[in-house]
């Protein structure tokens, strides 16, 4: 319903009130299963509250955006990110699928960025091997770890 945005983005205020309280810093995070996957639904609610955001960048891409534009747009509420890789319906290591990594940090900095980055996998077949992949391909195209 249309007042749920309203209401989550209340609850959202009252939260974020609470973590600043406490030294934390709130950032709403898009997510599939919720009532804010798609462009359009983020933009919406974003534009009810005031809480950062937390773009994780194959949730967008699976809810129907683009997590370069979403970085771009909100670059001054992001407070953390959550990079994942995604490529027809499944969340995948990095460099398996086709985020540009490298262009959303470039925005990122641009917009001086200097807080965290999470390395993240829903879920994979081998755990182990996805975080292996993740790892090699921060080195093979970052210079990381």
């Amino acid at each position: 319903m249309e007042s749920d945005y309203g209401l989550l983005a209340e609850g959202l205020e009252t939260v974020s009130k609470i973590a600043e309280k406490y030294g934390l810093i709130p950032s709403y995070h898009p997510h599939l299963g919720t009532i804010v996957e798609a462009p359009d639904q983020l933009d919406k609610l974003l534009s009810l509250t005031e809480i950062n955001l937390c773009p994780d960048t194959a949730h967008i891409e699976a809810g129907g955006g683009d997590a370069i534009q979403v970085i771009k747009k909100y670059a001054d509420r992001i407070k953390y990110v959550h990079l994942k890789d995604y490529k027809e319906g499944e969340f995948l290591p990095l460099g398996e699928g086709k985020q540009n990594y490298h262009e959303m940090i470039e925005i990122l900095k641009g917009a001086g960025y200097e807080g965290w980055i999470t390395i993240e996998l829903d879920s994979y077949h081998n755990p182990k091997k996805g975080a292996q992949i993740s790892k090699n391909y921060l080195k093979d195209h970052f210079g990381l770890i």
